[in-house]
C-alpha cells in the first residue's frame, strides 16, 4: 500500500489458500508493517470469474487490517456452461462461441455402408420430415426406412475444451431405450467455412459425430513465423487442430508454433497462450491450465538456429522479481519428420524445450533436375511446368511500345536477331533494328519459399562494367479465370521481371465462402484476374507521399504491367517506386461480427518493428445498395498492421 512517499507492507503470506463455504478460496498475509501496537494484515478472497479481473478492495477489520476480493479464473474449479441459440460462454475465460452459422438451409448428407444415408442438421430440426416427424436433428435413411436418431436442439454445451450438442429423444431403440446422437466441434482453424462432418460411428443407441469446425475455436493470437533475416520461416510446424505435447507422467506440456494453443479434449488454456502445462489432477482451473507464455514476436537465430520464446506476466513461485517463460531452441534435422518438442530443462520459472525437425531447415531453394520440375522440399510436392513449354515461344506486349519474344525451359525456335539459345528476345517493333537478348535459356526450375522462377542470365551487355541483361520468370498460382499468359512486370537496371499466371504453379488454393446464419456466401465474384482492386487514399497514420493499394479477394494479387508487387502477395502497398507484400492468403474468409474477415499474414518486413512482418485484414460488410463498382475503403494503419473496409 502506498502511503504519501511511504510504502506500507500489507502482510507477508500466511500459508496455503484454504476453501471457504461460499466455494471461494482465503489467502491471508500478516505479520506487516506496523500499524499502532500491532501490524498490518490482509485477507484476498479468490472467486470464480472472468480471467481479466483485479482485486478490488471490499472493506476492513478495523484500522489494520484489509480485505480484498479477486475475481479469476484461476479460482474455478470444474466449469461447464451451455447456451441457447448455438451460442455458449466459456466459462474460464468469458469469450463467446458459436456455431449457429454452421446450420444448412440443406441438411448434412453423409453416406453410409449399404446405400444407407444419414442426414444431419444443427442448431435446429432438419428440413426435411423423419419417419412423419418434424423435429428430428438426425435421420437415418435405409431405402423407404427412415428412423429418427435424435431429436433437434441448439442448447450448446462447454466442458472441459469438448463443444458438443447433445440430441436426444430419437425413435425407439430396444425395448427401453431411444436412439440418440452426441455431435462433438472440434477446433480446425483450416476447416473449410462449409464444415462437413470427418466422423461417425453408429453403435448400439448412440451415434457419435465429429465435426471439425473454425467456428469451434477460441479467439488465436498469431505472430510472424519468419526469422528477421529471412532464413527460417517456422509456420509449417503451427498447428490449426490440435496441438504439439510434451508428456510426463502427472502433466502434459501443450505447445503451439507462432500460433496459440487450440483446444480441445483435456486442454483449456488462455487464449493467448503458446505454451502451457496441463496438470488434470490440480482442483482449480488456474493450477491445471498454467500458461507458460503468450504469442508474441516471432522466432530469433542463434548460432544453433531459431529459437522461439513467449514470456508471460505471471510471477515464478518463490521468485516474484522473474516471469514464467517457454524457450523452444529448433535443430534442423531433415530425418526427423513428424518430431515433437522435448523439455530439456526447467527450473519451475524457464521452461526450455528442443526440437529436431526438417521444418526448422534454414530456406535454401531447391534447385530442379534438368526437365522444368521441381519438388518442394517441406512438402514433396511435385511441380512440372514443361507444358508451358512450346517451340514458337510466346509474344509478350509492353505498353511502352517493347515487344518480348520468350519460351519456357527452353529457347526461342526462332530468335531472329537474338543469338541462338536465347530464351528472351527483346525489340522495339518500330525499330527492329533494336535487339537485346534478355537471357540464355535453361530449364532448372527454383522453388525459393513457395516461389517458382527460371532465371535466364548472360543476355546482352548492359550499362557497362561487365553487366549483361537477364530475365526472371515467376510462375504464381494465379485465380481460377485469370489469362495464363505471361506479363512483363518491370524492365529495369538490367533485369526482365514477367509474372505468369499458371494453374501449373498451384499446390493448393484457398476456399472462398463462409457460412453465415442465412446461409453460405461465396466471395469468388470478387477475385480479380487482372492486378487487383486499387485504391489510392493515402492510410491514415502512415506518413509519406500518397499510397496506392492494391488488394485481391482468396487469391495472389494478378500480374500488372503498372506494378511489381512481390509475387504471391494478396495485398500490395505501392509507394512511388517501392512496392511492399502487405501478406499472402494462407486461409479462408471468417465470419466475424457484423463482418467477413480475410486475413493476410506474413508479409514484408515491418520497417518500425524489427522482427514482424507487415499483415493486413479485409473487412466485409453485407450492403445490398453498394454500386457494383464499389471499391474497398481507404486503410487504416496501426503496428504493422493495415485494416481495410469494404462495403458491398
Amino acid at each position: 500500500m502506498q502511503a504519501g512517499s511511504e510504502s506500507v507492507s500489507l502482510g507477508r503470506v500466511a500459508g496455503e489458500p484454504t476453501l471457504k463455504a461460499d466455494g471461494s478460496l482465503s489467502v491471508v498475509y500478516s505479520n506487516g508493517s506496523r500499524c499502532g501496537s500491532g501490524t498490518y494484515s490482509s485477507e484476498v478472497q479468490l472467486v470464480c470469474g472472468p480471467d481479466d479481473g483485479r482485486p478490488v478492495l471490499q472493506g476492513t477489520r478495523g484500522p489494520c487490517a484489509f480485505v480484498f476480493v479477486w475475481e479469476t479464473a484461476a479460482a474455478c474449479g470444474d466449469q461447464e456452461s451451455s447456451g441457447a441459440d448455438c451460442r455458449v460462454r466459456d466459462p474460464l475465460y468469458g469469450y463467446e462461441l458459436d456455431v449457429s452459422s454452421l446450420r444448412r438451409r440443406q441438411d448434412y448428407a453423409i453416406p453410409l455402408d449399404g446405400g444407407r444415408t444419414l442426414y444431419v442438421n444443427l442448431c435446429g430440426p432438419l428440413q426435411r420430415r423423419c419417419a412423419g416427424a418434424a423435429d428430428q436433428g438426425v435421420c437415418l435413411v435405409d431405402g423407404d426406412n427412415m428412423t429418427g436418431y435424435g431429436g433437434a436442439t441448439s442448447l450448446l454445451q462447454y466442458s472441459g475444451g469438448v463443444l458438443k450438442l447433445e440430441m436426444t429423444g430419437g425413435a425407439a431403440c430396444g425395448a427401453s431405450a431411444n436412439h440418440s446422437t452426441r455431435l462433438v466441434l472440434t477446433c480446425d482453424q483450416a476447416a473449410p467455412a462449409a464444415a462437413e462432418v470427418g466422423l461417425v460411428h453408429l453403435g448400439g443407441c448412440t451415434t457419435y459425430l465429429v465435426m471439425p469446425a473454425r467456428q469451434a475455436c477460441q479467439p488465436r493470437t498469431t505472430s510472424s513465423c519468419r526469422t528477421p533475416d529471412g532464413r527460417y520461416d517456422l509456420s509449417g510446424l503451427t498447428a490449426l487442430t490440435g496441438n504439439h505435447k510434451y508428456r510426463e507422467v502427472a502433466a502434459t506440456y501443450v505447445l503451439n508454433v507462432c500460433h496459440s494453443v487450440n483446444p480441445e479434449e483435456g486442454v483449456s488454456c488462455p487464449s493467448d497462450a503458446g505454451s502451457c502445462l496441463v496438470r488434470p489432477e490440480q482442483p482449480l482451473a488456474g493450477d491445471r491450465y498454467l500458461s507458460l507464455g503468450v504469442v508474441a514476436g516471432g522466432p530469433t537465430v542463434e548460432a544453433s538456429g531459431a529459437v522461439l520464446r513467449y514470456n508471460s506476466s505471471q510471477p515464478c513461485p518463490g521468485q516474484p522479481q522473474r516471469r514464467r517463460a517457454t524457450l523452444i531452441r529448433f535443430h534442423c534435422d531433415r530425418g526427423a519428420a513428424g518430431s515433437q518438442p522435448r523439455l530439456v530443462s526447467s527450473d519451475g520459472c524457464l521452461y526450455e524445450f528442443a526440437w529436431d525437425s526438417p521444418l526448422a531447415c534454414p530456406l535454401a531453394e531447391a534447385r530442379g533436375a534438368a526437365n522444368c520440375t521441381v519438388t518442394n522440399p517441406r512438402t514433396n510436392f511435385r511441380f512440372d511446368l514443361g507444358p508451358l513449354r512450346r517451340p514458337q515461344g510466346y509474344t509478350v506486349a509492353h505498353p511502352l511500345g517493347r515487344q518480348y519474344q520468350l519460351n519456357v525451359c527452353g529457347p526461342l525456335s526462332q530468335p531472329g536477331n537474338c543469338s541462338a539459345g536465347s530464351g528472351v528476345c527483346k525489340t522495339t517493333p518500330v525499330n527492329p533494328s533494336n535487339v537485346w537478348d534478355g537471357g540464355m535459356a535453361n530449364d532448372r526450375l527454383v522453388f525459393d519459399d513457395g516461389v517458382l522462377f527460371l532465371n535466364y542470365s548472360g543476355g546482352a551487355p548492359c550499362g557497362g562494367g561487365g553487366r549483361r541483361y537477364s530475365t526472371v520468370i515467376t510462375f504464381i498460382c494465379g485465380p481460377e479465370n485469370a489469362s495464363p499468359q505471361p506479363v512483363v512486370t518491370d524492365d529495369d537496371l538490367c533485369v526482365i521481371t514477367v509474372h505468369w499466371p499458371t494453374h501449373l504453379a498451384c499446390e493448393t488454393r484457398v476456399d472462398c465462402t463462409v457460412d453465415t446464419p442465412d446461409g453460405p456466401v461465396d466471395l469468388t465474384p470478387l477475385i480479380r484476374s487482372d492486378g487487383g482492386h486499387a485504391t489510392a487514399a493515402a492510410a491514415a497514420g502512415a506518413p509519406g507521399p500518397p499510397d496506392q493499394f492494391l488488394i485481391n479477394v482468396c487469391r495472389p494479387l494478378g500480374p500488372d504491367e503498372g506494378h511489381a508487387c512481390p509475387p504471391g502477395s494478396g495485398a500490395c502497398h505501392v509507394r512511388g517506386t517501392v512496392a511492399q507484400s502487405l501478406g499472402h492468403v494462407h486461409g479462408p474468409p471468417r465470419l466475424q461480427s457484423g463482418h467477413v474477415s480475410l486475413l493476410y499474414e506474413h508479409g514484408s518486413p515491418c520497417p518500425e518493428k524489427p522482427g514482424q512482418n507487415l499483415t493486413a485484414e479485409l473487412q466485409l460488410y453485407c450492403n445490398a445498395t453498394a454500386a457494383a463498382t464499389a471499391l474497398p475503403d481507404r486503410p487504416e494503419y496501426a503496428a504493422c498492421r493495415y485494416t481495410f473496409g469494404w462495403q458491398t
